[in-house]
């Protein structure tokens, strides 16, 4: 009777580890897969990706930047969107700020810093906080003279490129 419970043991361990054994290879099998595709499809990708057109004058762009209360990323953000590569004539930057502590006079300071340099920076502040960074936003749209809006929260920091890279897929109508 012993021998007979000990098989069943044996053969059920047996099962449990072979079903562990081929759910380890199926998952290895995937995983093999999806790095193969990324190796071999990049090329497709990057291919697929080249714009159709481009502009034949570059457009006015506002880019948008809600804060409230970011003392700690502001600066940062008005740094890294005053270095996109994209021409100063061409480019308009709205700080929407509804900041309520210190965070207003690093903006100030800042933002005049890089007028200083040329550069259309606009410091817009809104009497009451109606509808929060979407209020600020649409404000910001009431002024905006930008044929093409870019908006940043302050947390990203887009790459220098970004606007050279991404309104060439607006040129074809």
């Amino acid at each position: 009777m012993m021998s007979t419970l000990m098989q069943i043991l044996v053969i059920l361990i047996i099962v449990l580890y072979t079903a562990s054994l081929l759910f380890i290879l199926c998952y290895s099998l995937t995983q093999a897969s999806l790095v193969g595709r990324y190796l071999f499809g990049r090329k497709k990708y990057k291919a697929a990706q080249q714009p159709l057109k481009q502009f034949a004058t570059l457009p006015l762009v506002t880019v948008q930047l809600p804060i409230y209360n970011e003392k700690y990323v502001a600066e940062r953000l008005i740094d890294c969107i005053a270095g996109l590569d994209y021409p100063a004539d061409k480019l308009e930057i709205q700080v929407l700020d509804d900041s309520t502590d210190e965070t207003v006079a690093i903006i100030e300071k800042k933002i005049n810093e890089i007028q200083s340099r040329g550069i259309n920076i606009y410091h817009i502040r809104r009497g009451n906080r109606e509808g929060f960074k979407a209020g600020a936003l649409a404000h910001g749209l009431t002024l905006a003279k930008g044929e093409f809006i870019a908006i940043f929260d302050a947390d990203f920091n887009p790459d220098p490129e970004f606007l050279n890279l991404t309104l060439p897929y607006f040129a074809n109508e």
